[in-house]
């Protein structure tokens, strides 16, 4: 899979891998044992050059003992920062990417898997606990001006909904007959560019309108965009419901950081499971919890549509991108 998308090995595509998961790729048993090989390989080639260099050249226990306490400092550095991370004390998280070539370690997911947080109710009690994101800028200068608008007579609804990975050429009658429709009879804007290919600069720069260079800067500072800030002082009802979790990549900690019992994942077991929760969800939220009084903001995200097909594309896409 990440051979189809032509992804080079890196933190953002391990992050999407690991973290993200299934409920961003869908990987078959293949992959995981070449996977599994590979990297079992390399390790027990870089052991045995490492006995044969040690016998060669054997050093003092001073060398051992500075090397175990260099590795101590950077497993406990490490480990505080996923702590921090996990927890949303933006006091760790928010200096680390001022330090060079530093990259801190995450494990929300992993934390919650065992017990050890509740990222729900850590993301929840962070107001108490005086850790909340903040209107005051800090040492992120956003925005440059502040916004000069005035109240609307008529307060809109906002839905958003959107289909992650989906290309604009996929607005076909033989892929979405049902989305090309809506379309023709509706505005269609095709001069929107993406400051990225992937979701996390995809959603970034729809909400932000800034290049996704800024994305560790905002997640520090947990800044969302103006445009939500916006939609909150005129009080608006606000539901976002994504299919994949809304922790991997963080949304929770930039774009939605202002949104209150933001659910941070959709139970199901398979794509399709959580496409089908959301949307039950925001009928169930339209029907039974919206006050008709006020406006509403929605932001429904679906998973891409190639988990589907369990890794297989249709017969006709492979021809189309010139994939044999």
């Amino acid at each position: 899979m990440l051979d189809f998308f032509r992804f080079h090995l890196s933190s953002f595509v391990l992050e999407l891998a690991f973290r993200g998961g299934s409920e961003i790729f869908a990987f078959s048993w293949q992959f995981w044992a070449s996977t599994l090989g590979i990297v079992c390989g390399i390790v027990i080639i870089e052991t045995i050059i490492a006995v044969l260099l040690w016998r060669r050249r054997p050093r003092g226990l001073w060398l051992a003992a500075s090397f175990a306490i260099m590795i101590g400092l950077q497993v406990g550095a490490h480990a505080w920062h996923a702590w921090a991370d996990a927890n949303y004390d933006s006091r760790v998280t928010g200096i680390t990417r001022h330090v060079p070539l530093y990259y801190g370690a995450t494990a929300k997911r992993f934390m919650n898997k065992h017990g050890w947080v509740d990222q729900q109710k850590a993301r929840d009690n962070q107001s108490a606990q005086g850790l909340a994101p903040s209107n005051q800028t800090g040492p992120l200068n956003y925005p440059i001006q502040p916004l000069q608008c005035s109240e609307p007579a008529r307060k809109l609804n906002v839905l958003m909904i959107v289909i992650d990975g989906a290309r604009w050429d996929m607005l076909d009658p033989r892929w979405m007959p049902n989305i090309y429709e809506f379309a023709q009879n509706n505005l269609t804007f095709e001069q929107h560019y993406s400051n990225g290919n992937a979701t996390k600069p995809g959603i970034f720069t729809l909400f932000y309108s800034l290049p996704a260079s800024y994305w560790d800067a905002f997640t520090a500072s947990k800044k969302p965009p103006v445009t939500i800030n916006r939609m909150q002082e005129l009080g608006y009802q606000t539901k976002v419901l994504g299919s994949a979790t809304l922790v991997s990549p963080a949304f929770d900690q930039n774009v939605f950081s202002s949104i209150k019992n933001l659910r941070l994942k959709t139970p199901g077991n398979h794509p399709w499971d959580r496409d089908r929760r959301i949307t039950e969800d925001w009928l169930e939220f339209t029907e039974h919890e919206l006050d008709p009084a006020n406006p509403f903001f929605g932001f429904l995200f679906y998973a891409p549509p190639q988990p589907y097909g369990a890794g297989r594309l249709p017969c006709e896409i492979p021809a189309l991108l010139g994939v044999r």
